[in-house]
């Protein structure tokens, strides 16, 4: 019974990986299997509590992920890849050192587990050890050389050790919050800096942080676009944020108004992530386009909110058409399902949109509902669980007819 229990769960996660969408549901039917077969041999079979502590990693309830990690492993002290999950685990709670010491011990219990040096790498990187994560990777790709995670894990992090390739000489200005790194000249340098500055009083007076980042924001602005491709920025981007190594990228554009649109928009995503990583897409990328377009107004010195010239025509147009999303679809929607190649500019679009009705509707009637799903985000709670939390006691119907008509006024 307990093996036919196990059996299923482990089903039902494989049908959770390859799912587009949220997954949360088919993982808590996974457990609800795993359980059954608690019921019966907790006591002696280490591989139920094994699966229970990878989906509990699942639904972020990491307390119960770690004490059924160290379960099997009590009752299973050479179980290799639990002691690997419990080094997860720990990496979850972003306790990096923590998590580093767990993979060393499951090394010394199979020292040709491949994945236990990667995921080390991994754990390296977000403690600032690029070197270790170096030698780290380097082992695990030497024990398993067709993984190409690793493969590209590897030159990743040798780019990010050889540092930016600018063209000429480069001006570093540090301020109260960033450093800046600029192939420009030293007054350009300055003036990123200063907007980096103004941006990032304007994110705080929207979302206090909860504890100050250990380190200031990096930042590194290329001439132009070519020099920017040439570092490895994506294509078709005029900016990136890149959590894995902290780093804000952009590069000047010909018009100083597009090159502050780029910069307000991924420095957002640079200010989300140091105290709460994995927001969903539609709020990071909403709010992303939601600072993109303010300007500093000199004469109140304030950060002014504007809508956004690069979304407001194609949300205006589809909601003529029809053709949006249903709102509680896009609070749900995962990374894939927003980035769908069909649908992501009017995801985008529609992201931003809500953002900026959400908090400027009727003097921010629906503002505390943001708010509320914020901070479920903040103490962990799932897509669907969030929405629920912010949104649940809300009329969906009405608020979508009134957002509607809001956007379609806007200009």
């Amino acid at each position: 019974e307990a093996v036919q229990a196990v059996r299923r769960g482990a089903a039902y996660m494989a049908e959770a990986r390859r799912s587009r969408t949220d997954p949360l549901e088919t993982v808590e039917k996974a457990i609800e299997e795993f359980k059954k077969a608690d019921l019966v041999a907790a006591r002696i079979w280490p591989a139920i509590h094994y699966h229970l502590g990878i989906a509990y990693q699942w639904t972020k309830e990491y307390g119960e992920a770690r004490r059924r990690l160290e379960r099997a492993l009590e009752l299973n002290p050479a179980f290799h890849e639990a002691m690997v999950e419990l080094g997860d685990v720990w990496a979850w709670l972003k306790s990096y050192s923590s998590a580093i010491k767990v993979y060393d011990r499951a090394i010394a219990l199979k020292p040709d587990y491949a994945l236990a040096y990667r995921n080390r790498g991994i754990a390296q990187v977000r403690n600032d050890d690029l070197r270790g994560a170096e030698s780290s990777v380097q082992k695990s790709l030497d024990l398993d050389p067709k993984d190409a995670l690793s493969k590209e894990l590897l030159a990743m992090v040798r780019r990010e050790l050889e540092g930016p390739k600018f063209g000429g000489p480069t001006f570093t200005k540090e301020s109260a919050h960033f450093v800046v790194e600029c192939d420009v000249d030293a007054s350009y340098t300055d003036w990123i800096s200063k907007h980096l500055e103004l941006v990032y009083a304007k994110y705080t007076s929207i979302f206090p942080q909860q504890s100050k980042p250990k380190g200031k924001f990096r930042c590194f602005v290329f001439r132009d676009s070519g020099e920017y491709l040439a570092n490895g920025a994506p294509p078709n981007t005029g900016g990136y944020y890149l959590d894995f190594f902290k780093k804000l990228v952009f590069y000047r554009q010909a018009k100083d108004a597009d090159t502050l649109l780029v910069l307000y928009h991924e420095a957002f995503h640079q200010f989300l992530a140091y105290y709460l990583s994995e927001a969903p897409q539609w709020f990071n990328e909403g709010h992303g386009d939601y600072f993109g377009p303010s300007a500093y107004n000199e004469k109140t010195r304030q950060m002014e909110i504007r809508t956004n010239p690069w979304r407001l025509g194609l949300i205006q147009q589809s909601i003529r058409r029809g053709k949006t999303q249903r709102i509680e679809k896009l609070l749900c929607m995962t990374q894939v399902e927003l980035y769908d190649a069909q649908t992501i500019a009017l995801n985008y679009a529609q992201s931003w949109s809500l953002v900026y009705f959400l908090w400027h509707y009727d003097n921010g009637k629906y503002a505390k509902c943001l708010q509320q799903y914020f901070r479920a985000l903040m103490k962990g709670a799932a897509i669907r669980d969030a929405y629920m939390e912010g949104f649940g006691k809300t009329d969906m119907w009405a608020l979508e007819d009134e957002w509607k008509a809001f956007t379609l006024g806007l200009k």
